[in-house]
């Protein structure tokens, strides 16, 4: 669905990123969470991964497990029946002042490379407070939304209990 990274990248497996987990030098992969909201045919896949050693090339790394935890996401939402056209992502960790927001929006050729400009302008930031995010977990989560099925208007019936009215008029 999506194309691959840009050639300026070196081209990281996600096999090799996180298929055998004792034997990669780079990413170790903690945990995995998946949510799916039938209503609002919404999925969530969080996954939260460790970086111990830098490659000499991170922004490939990085962009593989954006496109990794992405394509998780398309999947787990195709799954329940759900074809999404939107996405959102936050990217979290405990060196982060605040999380990494991308906000929900279409999904296009260049959602991996949107994601990581904006994580790498937070990295460029903290390497100036010499910072560093590296040696922490971080966290990926990335929303999907299909949006052309959802409701516009929802109607929320909600019944007060009687012993409430009484209370109101008597206001």
């Amino acid at each position: 669905m999506f194309p691959p990274p840009p050639k300026k990248f070196k081209n990281f497996s996600i096999s090799d990123l996180l298929g055998s987990q004792t034997n990669n030098p780079y990413v170790k992969k903690l945990g995995h969470e998946t949510k799916f909201n039938q209503k609002f045919n919404s999925s969530k896949v969080s996954t939260k991964f460790l970086i111990s050693d830098l490659p000499n090339d991170p922004e490939s790394l990085l962009a593989g497990i954006f496109q990794n935890t992405i394509d998780e996401a398309l999947q787990e939402s195709r799954q329940w029946g759900v074809e999404p056209d939107q996405l959102g992502c936050i990217v979290s960790s405990q060196h982060l002042d605040s999380d990494v927001w991308i906000p929900v929006r279409e999904i296009t050729s260049n959602t991996v490379d949107s994601i990581l400009n904006q994580f790498l302008k937070v990295t460029q930031s903290k390497k100036q407070n010499n910072g560093m995010l590296w040696g922490a977990p971080f966290l990926v989560s990335v929303s999907t939304i299909q949006k052309s099925n959802t409701p516009e208007e929802c109607k929320v019936v909600e019944k007060i209990p009687s012993n409430n009215l009484k209370l109101m008029t008597t206001l």
